[in-house]
């Protein structure tokens, strides 16, 4: 069960604990979605993976270890 993290509430656990293998699935598995919806917000590619990029890494900054 720790390593399903198709399942929201154990991603949202493990990456909470830091586990990095959560985090890398995070990215991997939402990356182009949210840059293609960025890019639907603002127009610009290179803006939006920049957006993207922003929020994974306050996601990775705020979590609670």
């Amino acid at each position: 069960m720790i390593g399903d993290f198709n399942i929201n509430s154990v991603l949202i656990e493990q990456l909470e604990k830091g586990n990095e293998k959560a985090f890398s699935f995070l990215v991997e598995n939402y990356n182009h979605r949210l840059c293609v919806y960025a890019n639907s917000l603002v127009n610009d590619s290179v803006k939006s993976q920049d957006i993207v990029q922003n929020v994974f890494i306050k996601t990775w900054e705020k979590r609670r270890p």
